[in-house]
């Protein structure tokens, strides 16, 4: 039990400094005046119900001076089309297979220096493309970590989507924004073409996902700058999933790729986590109903006080209301995905 009680007082001390590295970081501002040529790449996959929603968001941008490519990664439904109707896009066909060689064929094909990723089923705002470009009018950056959101109706299912992905939302803002970035998630994300394409062997195209976690920890052990973007006029949302089985396949996905992770920081934060969640259940059912409570009742407390931290940035107070059902389902949702996910062959769609 002291152990466990050790775990518990790292885990609450990393949240902690999350969330006072947080508040000392100011928003950033929009800056109209700024110019500079951005190539925004889209990988899609049998996308044909989500494209138009995105591509007609970027010709809505207040921001005109970039490019768009749409990589398509081997569709067997409507996208070409749909892509083809956007006489502005550029629309390239993958020459390998999987999303990391969609990926390095759009960047490989970009003519401009500053590369802007997001999914092809994700919304942006107007003010997205220009929220960057303000933000790097001033800084050498090799990647800007910036926001993204999951949108939720009223529905349970939803809201408890919802609420668990600001949970890693909130980790990712405050570790990066506290210099040890521990996450980054490429439905936004902005950086330095010619880097990525050096890092590109170290992205493990042997893994159907994780581009974006790779390339950040390439950038940890290169000493390449990482800013965070803390800005709600650059934030990406995405939607959460219809079913249970595409939600438990995409997490099984996020967990497959943790395997080859190499960064120390990551590994450990994610082992104290892992500990911390499924402890309660151990306990539980070794009879120790006390001390699985105790355990429980400190981690959902400490989870509870940091996401609020995050909610109102993150647009998300409609949800934090779920924290006590999620955390009573979590433990279990966590052995239910990670052991799957650790020894199971998965892919990216």
């Amino acid at each position: 039990m002291p152990v466990l009680y050790l775990l518990l007082c790292l885990y609450a001390l990393f949240l902690c400094c999350c969330v006072y590295a947080w508040h000392r970081t100011k928003r950033e501002k929009l800056n109209s005046s700024m110019q500079t040529g951005l190539s925004v790449v889209i990988c899609a996959r049998n996308e044909e119900k989500n494209i138009r929603l995105l591509l007609s968001d970027l010709d809505n941008q207040s921001y005109k001076a970039k490019e768009i490519i749409v990589v398509d990664d081997n569709s067997d439904d409507k996208t070409a089309e749909i892509v083809a109707s956007f006489p502005n896009v550029r629309f390239i066909q993958n020459t390998g297979n999987g999303k990391k060689q969609a990926l390095k064929c759009g960047i490989q094909a970009a003519i401009c220096d500053i590369i802007v990723c997001t999914d092809a089923d994700c919304r942006v705002p107007s003010t997205w493309l220009q929220a960057v470009v303000s933000s790097l009018a001033h800084k050498e950056v090799t990647l800007l970590i910036a926001p993204v959101r999951m949108q939720s109706d009223t529905s349970f299912w939803q809201q408890i989507q919802a609420l668990e992905f600001l949970s890693l939302a909130a980790v990712t803002a405050g570790s990066a924004v506290m210099k040890q970035p521990m996450m980054c998630n490429g439905a936004n994300l902005i950086f330095n073409r010619s880097v990525w394409l050096r890092a590109f062997d170290d992205l493990r195209v042997d893994e159907p996902s994780g581009d974006d976690m790779f390339f950040l920890m390439y950038c940890k052990k290169h000493n390449e700058s990482i800013v965070y973007l803390k800005s709600q006029e650059a934030m990406v949302t995405i939607e959460p999933n219809n079913t249970i089985e595409q939600f438990r396949n995409q997490r099984r996905r996020w967990v497959s790729k943790s395997k080859s992770y190499r960064d120390s920081g990551i590994v450990l934060l994610g082992l104290v986590t892992f500990a911390v969640t499924v402890m309660p259940v151990f306990l539980l059912f070794s009879g120790l109903w006390m001390q699985a409570l105790i355990c429980w009742g400190c981690k959902t407390f400490v989870d509870a006080l940091f996401v609020l931290n995050f909610a109102s940035f993150f647009k998300g107070k409609q949800v934090v209301n779920r924290i006590i059902p999620l955390a009573m389902l979590y433990p279990f949702y966590v052995l239910y995905v990670t052991v799957p996910g650790l020894f199971c062959k998965v892919k990216w769609k």
